[in-house]
């Protein structure tokens, strides 16, 4: 939803497709939200891909943030983020099974790396490095993928 230029400058249609996008991100999980309140089921989520999920998307919010963007251009992921938050809290709240040590340590782990961006430990350069290669890592995999299905 990069709809914003660093400098703020929307196109009229560029506003109007982030405001879209915005709107979207607004009830994406909403539906899944409310059938596990509903239910106090969440058999089949999974708690570490929703680990996997908030990771990279408080990364990509870190580097919006540094690199400052205009809000709307990452207000959706933002938002994202927050139901993600709602939805592995209502996991811990229903869920049948204990956790286990790697669920402890994807806890603990986001914990700290986001204690050390807020205390100053991470630098604004080591979030913009992270996403850097985080995007050439993306890019490299959908080249091997195409390589592969050759």
């Amino acid at each position: 939803a990069v709809v914003s230029t660093q400098s703020g400058h929307y196109g009229r249609g560029g506003t109007i497709l982030g405001i879209t996008t915005l709107v979207g991100a607004l009830v994406a999980q909403v539906p899944q939200i409310i059938a596990i309140i509903k239910s106090k089921n969440v058999d089949g989520l999974s708690f570490n891909g929703f680990s996997i999920e908030i990771f990279s998307l408080t990364i990509q919010v870190l580097y919006f943030v540094v690199q400052e963007y205009d809000l709307l251009a990452y207000s959706d992921i933002s938002i994202l983020l927050v139901q993600d938050y709602v939805i592995v809290i209502l996991m811990l709240l229903y869920g049948k099974e204990a956790l286990g040590a790697r669920e402890y340590g994807n806890i603990i782990g986001y914990l700290v790396a986001v204690a050390s961006v807020v205390v100053g430990t991470v630098t604004k350069d080591m979030i913009v490095m992270v996403m850097v290669s985080d995007f050439q890592t993306l890019s490299f995999l959908q080249e091997f993928k195409v390589f592969i299905e050759m």
